[in-house]
Formats: C-alpha cells, sequence, structure tokens
C-alpha cells in the first residue's frame, strides 16, 4: 500500500482499496474452517495420533479450497458486473486489482491446516524465517518494477508469486522438518478441488464468448456459475461418504425449519 501510494494517485488508490474491500469480505470464508479444527490438530499432535493429524489436515485443506470455490467462481464470472452494480462508477483498474486480489486469497486458503501442524510441532523457526524472507523481498522487486514504469497491479502479481512460492517452500518444509506425507497431501487436499474445477472453468470459458449488456443475463450468469460450482463440488469434490453426511445436515437442517 505504501508503494502503491508512492507511485500512483488517488485513482489508483480508491481501485486498490475496492480490491481489499473485497479481499476482507471473503477471507473469513474458509478461514473459519481452519480455525474450528485447530484446536482438534494441536490435541492429536500432542497425543501423537499423527494419522489423525494427516487425516485433519488433508481434509480441512481440501473443504476451505471447496467453500472458496463457492465464492471464486461466482466472483471471477461476473466480477465488472458486480463492480459496476455495487459501485456504480467504478475507479479505473479496479477490476484488474480485484481479480489479482481473488487470486491471492484463493492461494491463501491453499494452506489449509498446514500452518497449525507446523505450530503444534513446536519447530517453527525456519518457516518463519522462509516466511519473512519471501514476504520482504516483494518490497524491494516491487519498488525496481513500479520504478520502471509498470502499472500498479504488477506489484500484487508479485505478492502473488511470492504466495506461491511461499505454499511450495512450506509443503517442502513440512516434509524436510516434519516428514509430512507431501504426496497424500496434495491428492487428498488438492487433486479433488482441481478436478471439480475443470467443467466450472470449460464453462466460464464458454460463456466468456458472449458479449451483452442484459443485467439479466448477467444475473442468471452468476447464478448458473454459483449452481454448476455446487453441483461440481457436491459431485466432484466430495466423496461418497462426504456426500452423504452433506445430505444427511442439509435434511436435519430443514426438519428443524418446519
Amino acid at each position: 500500500m505504501l508503494l502503491i501510494n508512492f507511485f500512483f494517485g488517488t485513482v489508483v488508490n480508491g481501485a486498490f482499496a475496492v480490491g481489499k474491500t473485497i479481499e476482507r469480505n471473503i477471507s473469513p470464508f474458509a478461514r473459519n474452517i481452519q480455525n474450528a479444527a485447530a484446536p482438534q490438530m494441536t490435541q492429536s499432535y500432542s497425543g501423537g495420533d499423527m494419522e489423525r493429524v494427516y487425516y485433519l489436515t488433508n481434509r480441512i485443506c481440501k473443504y476451505c479450497i471447496l467453500m472458496m470455490m463457492l465464492a471464486f467462481f461466482p466472483l471471477w464470472a461476473e466480477l465488472d458486473f458486480i463492480l459496476h452494480l455495487w459501485l456504480i462508477k467504478v475507479p479505473e483498474g479496479a477490476l484488474v486489482f480485484c481479480q489479482i486480489i481473488l487470486l491471492m486469497v484463493f492461494v491463501s486458503v491453499t494452506d489449509g491446516g498446514l500452518t497449525h501442524v507446523a505450530n503444534a510441532s513446536g519447530k517453527i523457526s525456519k518457516f518463519k524465517m522462509t516466511y519473512s524472507i519471501v514476504t520482504l523481498a516483494c518490497i524491494p522487486v516491487g519498488f525496481i518494477i513500479l520504478k520502471a514504469g509498470y502499472p500498479a497491479y504488477s506489484l500484487l502479481i508479485v505478492f502473488l508469486i511470492a504466495d506461491i512460492f511461499w505454499r511450495i517452500s512450506q509443503i517442502y518444509l513440512m516434509h524436510r522438518i516434519l516428514h509430512f506425507p507431501v504426496l497424500r497431501f496434495c491428492r487428498e487436499s488438492y487433486l479433488p478441488p482441481l478436478i471439480a474445477s475443470i467443467p466450472i472453468i470449460l464453462c466460464m470459458i464458454l460463456t466468456s464468448q458472449i458479449q451483452t449488456d442484459s443485467r439479466l443475463w448477467h444475473l442468471c450468469h452468476l447464478a448458473f456459475i454459483l449452481l454448476l460450482t455446487v453441483f461440481s463440488i457436491y459431485y466432484l469434490g466430495l466423496q461418497k461418504n462426504e456426500r452423504k453426511k452433506v445430505t444427511n445436515h442439509i435434511k436435519t437442517k430443514i426438519l428443524k425449519q418446519s
């Protein structure tokens, strides 16, 4: 934010502020799941029940990503329309800022429960040092890029790349220091959301070819992408026993309301 203030005026600052507002509203979307599971993970780690730690970490990460997909894809599909509906007069560059910030929020939830496991182990010095180095390195790199005349959103791209690099480094350190089963983690946490994302992304590519100013079309498209995301998550992102639990939970909620 300081670099943006230093290099750019109020229009860019306004666009950045819109992006950060969206981040503040959707970040807690999946984080609540992590915070709710943290005590169980710490207790299991302290008790030496590593199989449960791995199970919880993998499931929590998968559920966080799936929950974020519910917000990410509908927002991404109709972000320009939503911004104009919300702000009427959208600051120049706000769309690009919001898109990159959406990606940053999505990458952030791929942490799942990894941080909680590292904290429970007590072996966090290398994690903190690596994170600090990666994050602080963004400041001089961002300064050089902006000084060279690149657009303001380039700074966010630097931080996005840093977030991805940090996640890779974090997973590597989890394996190196804590002997965390990385392949199992990726297979159980990242693969189901990836598979569930394929039909949504293909559909969004197809519908993006339709150019219209119809408000009804944009609203219908938003609802359709949301429904498609729900169905993709339910049938492709969840296992059979998980789908059964979700169905039973919904039925219980409906019965309580009636």
